[in-house]
């Protein structure tokens, strides 16, 4: 397979620079022309010079929803995939995801099926997605599907923009706390030592104390941010390796002041959630747990799930299978065995992630809210210790005076 650089116009005038993937240069000018494309330049690149082309811009997530939300809306609407996709590349931003939708439609109409065509992209199209992709074309709904898909996605989103406010609020507290504590012992106090040095061993005890620290923060702050940059260098490539994010994803499940059962119930909503989905659109149980164990977001759920995927596999039962583990509550064990027995397991596991859910957003309320006052009461304390060792010489000066 060649690679080709082209530019030139499409239809409403806007001028187009991509590249694509073809046998030949007669074959690249053919699929971009059935496109509505009129070519002024075309030339064959490298496959590397290709891949930096198409690397150059990151596709989001909200655009890949967005795409899903379009084609199910013109699949459910029985329009043929190929026109559908066409439309959906004009209301896509200018990017790499117009250029991989362009290539899905070639391998169409080269004769692959649409899951075969998105498998070709899978940091773009999870397994998850090729997965209901496959089952929705196997079973003919394919738009009802997608439209669950896209479903799916909005509510993975959805939770994923809690779990970061979640985060990113007490970073920002973090982060002005020790700000505002780093302009007090770096500009404030020793503008006001200053002033007191004729006070000499008259000052107040407190008020050496904190004198003191200021000039200890003052001589080895720039030591303690370069300690700090390394911890965190450090700490990122450590939980890259397997040994060090299994020690990470283990502790985050114990983190204090219920933020590990934050973060548990998070992991438990993306595994029902996902293996609800997938089982309730056809996948095999085995597959879907397969697919799960990669969308769990944790080392310790995704060890269980392939325990899970081998017992099952050898004839034993999810709830009974889950049930030896502390890692699952047991409202959500009981639910499980309910549905298995009833035959409605995806409808149960819905239910789950449902349930821990609506848990997520009450959990992150509280969690925003108690740390708010105790910011407050520690800025409160310090402050307050902050003045009275500065006020105090100041007093006994007045007093002095008088």
């Amino acid at each position: 397979m060649s690679y080709f650089k082209y530019k030139g116009y499409d239809k409403d005038g806007r001028v187009i620079e991509d590249s694509i993937d073809s046998a030949s240069k007669d074959s690249a000018v053919k699929v971009i022309q059935e496109q509505g494309i009129f070519i002024t330049k075309i030339s064959q690149i490298k496959k590397k010079a290709s891949e930096s082309l198409l690397d150059k811009s990151k596709i989001k997530k909200r655009d890949v929803v967005v795409f899903t939300r379009m084609l199910s809306t013109m699949v459910n609407a029985d329009m043929p995939i190929i026109e559908g996709l066409d439309i959906s590349i004009e209301q896509l931003p200018e990017g790499r995801l117009r250029h991989v939708v362009r290539r899905i439609i070639n391998d169409i109409k080269s004769g692959k099926a649409l899951s075969e065509a998105l498998a070709a992209h899978p940091k773009i199209f999870s397994k998850l997605y090729i997965a209901m992709v496959k089952a929705g074309e196997a079973s003919g709904k394919l738009g009802k599907i997608l439209e669950q898909l896209f479903s799916f996605m909005e509510r993975m989103e959805s939770l994923k923009r809690k779990i970061t406010s979640a985060m990113i609020y007490p970073s920002i507290v973090m982060f002005v706390s020790v700000s505002i504590i780093s302009v007090f012992f770096l500009v404030l106090i020793p503008k006001f030592k200053e002033n007191f040095s004729d006070m000499g061993d008259k000052l107040p005890s407190i008020t050496k104390a904190v004198f003191s620290f200021s000039d200890f923060y003052s001589s080895y702050f720039h030591y303690f941010a370069i300690f700090m940059i390394v911890v965190i260098v450090v700490f990122i490539r450590l939980i890259k390796t397997k040994k060090g994010r299994y020690y990470f994803d283990s502790l985050k499940l114990k983190f204090p002041f219920k933020v590990g059962t934050l973060i548990k119930k998070v992991v438990l909503v993306r595994v029902t959630r996902t293996l609800g989905t997938l089982m309730g659109n056809g996948v095999p149980v085995i597959e879907a747990l397969d697919i799960v164990t990669n969308a769990s977001g944790n080392v310790i759920m995704e060890n269980l799930l392939i325990h899970v995927k081998r017992k099952i596999s050898s004839g034993e039962r999810l709830a009974s299978t889950l049930s030896k583990s502390s890692l699952i509550p047991k409202m959500m064990i009981q639910m499980i065995s309910m549905g298995e027995e009833s035959g409605q397991l995806p409808e149960m596991l819905d239910k789950v992630s449902q349930f821990y859910d609506s848990d997520v957003d009450i959990a992150v309320e509280r969690l925003v809210s108690a740390i708010t006052p105790i910011v407050i009461i520690f800025l409160a304390i310090f402050v307050a210790i902050i003045l009275v060792a500065l006020f105090m010489p100041i007093s006994n000066m007045i007093q002095i005076a008088g």
